[in-house]
């Protein structure tokens, strides 16, 4: 048995002494849970992964300690050279932006107890729509850190082992996202009928006449082609989640609009609909804007300066 695995007998004594159960840890950290039948045992061939024609990722290392962070992107380099490292940045100020910013796949956030940098950082993002994976040296995750949607976590100093399981079973799952994202896409027919809830009950009209949703806290704006706005109790998730598969895009965590009423598109980040309506395109989204403009390029649009 590798030294750094130990049996689920000494875990369920260790984890014990903290708050949440084994069932639930093993959730959140995959190097916990049973791997080929055993939950400390590894196939021969595990560590032997195929990098030809592996898709990218794209991740960000934060850490205030430079030495797990440099030792990690080394390893990453040199094991998973489909990984692209996008940066290394070590305060919060530098990882809200670049998170704001950067289109990632996969987070790495090395847990501090003095500054809590990781913590301050996701408390800030509203939309977490990547995997995260926390280094730490402790044998214990603070219980905060479990409140948010984590992959799983690396125990520093790094083994190579233990980073090649984890991020084998990350990759599995950024790549299923992405291919349900694709198939989300494909554009439907807008002839639809679609049931809008508000207040008073229901709204039906065609998909075709709307022509984008703007977020308002816990309700969602609709503008529509006959020039009168709909108020739904709807938030905006919910209409980006049912309206993507009909040609529409979210361009700005509180908007989404309808990919064939635009009008113009700025190149400095905002896009004028048919209906003389401005949208904002966040920075972190624009380049996966045009690329669906380009996948359809039926929709005419003007370029200006």
């Amino acid at each position: 048995m590798p030294a750094q695995y130990k049996t689920p007998e000494v875990y369920k004594e260790e984890i014990n002494k903290f708050s949440p159960s084994v069932t639930q840890l093993e959730k959140v950290i995959p190097t916990f849970t049973r791997y080929n039948g055993k939950a400390w045992c590894k196939g021969k061939d595990d560590d032997k992964i195929n990098y030809k024609n592996q898709q990218k990722i794209t991740s960000l290392l934060i850490s205030s300690d430079a030495n797990t962070c440099n030792a990690l992107e080394d390893m990453l380099k040199y094991h998973c050279p489909y990984i692209t490292i996008t940066g290394k940045v070590n305060c919060k100020d530098m990882a809200k932006a670049w998170i704001d910013t950067k289109s990632l796949d996969l987070v790495f956030f090395g847990i501090d107890d003095e500054q809590k940098i990781y913590l301050q950082v996701l408390r800030e993002i509203s939309n977490i729509s990547f995997e995260i994976i926390f280094i730490t040296e402790k044998k214990y995750l603070d219980i905060t850190a479990l409140q948010y949607n984590v992959f799983g976590y690396l125990h520093s100093p790094i083994q190579e082992t233990q980073l090649l399981n984890i991020i084998k079973h990350v990759q599995q799952k950024i790549i299923l996202q992405k291919e349900n994202i694709k198939n989300e896409t494909s554009i439907r027919p807008q002839k639809d009928v679609i049931g809008i809830p508000t207040l008073e009950g229901y709204e039906f009209l065609p998909i075709e006449q709307i022509i984008c949703c703007e977020g308002m806290q816990k309700c969602t704006k609709l503008i529509t082609a006959s020039c009168s706005n709909i108020i739904s109790s709807y938030n905006i998730g919910e209409f980006v989640k049912l309206l993507l598969p009909f040609g529409f895009f979210s361009p700005h965590k509180s908007f989404l609009i309808n990919l064939s009423k635009i009008k113009k598109y700025y190149k400095e980040g905002s896009l004028i609909m048919n209906n003389g309506h401005q949208i904002p395109i966040s920075r972190r989204r624009k380049e996966s804007f045009l690329s669906n403009i380009k996948k359809d390029n039926k929709f005419p649009i003007i370029i200006q300066g």
